[in-house]
């Protein structure tokens, strides 16, 4: 993907690759304290808030991910597929969550498909995915959110922990976690 002229402003596609880049290199265990400082700096301020709200959706956007592809993307398309469901207006409920029309999220992130090697061949694949999460999602939501996961954006572990050590509370302290 190119990088941004310094005179112009970033593209939503190249925001949306970059922070694909992010939430990868989190998911497969580094920090993004580290991460963003790579970006150059014109690009920094935009994609470190979509992967932000990203990394919030976390749970729900995998979930998603998995009921639109039986078998599993390659870690970027996947990312990419991530990153683009977590800004959906479905998703994008609560007050200062981005704010992005879906068919204008769809073509720009089919146009960074388009532009990275490692994506280019899975476009069409995008593509599909996103038109069915704009024709399905109540039913795809409601299916996803079935999973612990992806109903508190937590991982697993963690929710069975909160379960047994606050019987009472565990829903109280995901809820408060997620606000």
């Amino acid at each position: 993907m190119t990088q941004a002229s310094p005179s112009a402003a970033p593209t939503l596609a190249q925001q949306l690759f970059h922070a694909a880049q992010m939430l990868r290199g989190v998911q497969a265990g580094r920090s993004l304290s580290d991460l963003l400082p790579t970006l150059p700096a014109a690009l920094r301020p935009g994609v470190q808030a979509i992967v932000f709200h990203a990394l919030r959706q976390a749970g729900l956007s995998a979930a998603l991910v998995r009921l639109m592809a039986p078998r599993a993307p390659a870690p970027a398309v996947r990312c990419l597929l991530q990153v683009a469901l977590s800004l959906m207006p479905e998703i994008c409920t609560g007050e200062g969550d981005p704010v992005y029309q879906a068919h204008t999220l769809v073509s720009q992130t089919v146009q960074a498909a388009k532009v990275n090697r490692e994506t280019e061949a899975q476009a069409g694949f995008v593509n599909a995915c996103l038109r069915r999460f704009l024709r399905e999602a109540p039913a795809l939501l409601e299916r996803a959110r079935a999973d612990a996961s992806a109903r508190w954006n937590h991982p697993g572990w963690w929710i069975q922990r909160l379960r047994q050590d606050h019987p009472r509370d565990w829903e109280a302290v995901l809820a408060a976690n997620n606000r």
